[in-house]
């Protein structure tokens, strides 16, 4: 497989993004994939059009006003599927197909997420968040073996070293710091 640029953005709504994407797009150093997270808009209103138009194809997930994820790749790929694909169902999966794209292309399989940042360590929130990366990892590997070529990327919303924050001191019990999370 001929090497490959991949990049990943949180774009915090893909639609206010536009001009800073047009120019990185147009560069020649441009990713030959392009994962994004957060589009923040429905798929009706997802601006396929302005990356098509810059010779990419694009599968895309998402939601008004929150979560959403895509693949903007250079080759449409062999196969695609939104969400957690385990069939646990707990009334959250208009969000969870929203938070995880899986794309293979050839050999190589390009697994984009968007972990819930899990809000505070008390919140109902953070246990789903650790529940939501063990079903992730469940995802690889039903879909995945050992010896294939994965890049999982995306917003992880998991700090996993001191380098990754500003003052590990204050963040211990911060749900992208907390030690349950990078046990994940």
């Amino acid at each position: 497989m001929p090497d490959i640029k991949i990049a990943t953005f949180n774009v915090n709504s893909v639609k206010s993004r536009l001009p800073l994407l047009e120019g990185w797009l147009a560069h020649s150093g441009a990713p030959d994939i392009l994962c994004l997270q957060e589009t923040k808009c429905r798929d009706e209103e997802f601006p396929s059009a302005f990356f098509e138009g810059r010779g990419y194809r694009c599968v895309y997930k998402g939601m008004k006003s929150y979560n959403g994820v895509a693949v903007i790749s250079r080759e449409a790929p062999d196969e695609f599927e939104f969400g957690l694909c385990d069939g646990e169902e707990d009334g959250r999966e208009e969000s969870e197909n929203a938070r995880v794209v899986r794309a293979r292309f050839g050999p190589l399989t390009v697994l984009n997420t968007y972990i819930p940042q899990g809000k505070e360590i008390d919140n109902p929130d953070y246990p789903y968040k650790l529940r939501f990366i063990a079903r992730v990892r469940g995802l690889l590997e039903r879909k995945c073996t050992p010896e294939d070529r994965v890049v999982w990327l995306g917003d992880l919303n998991v700090a996993p070293t001191d380098i990754d924050v500003t003052n590990p001191k204050n963040k211990k019990e911060h749900v992208c710091f907390h030690e349950d999370v990078k046990k994940r």
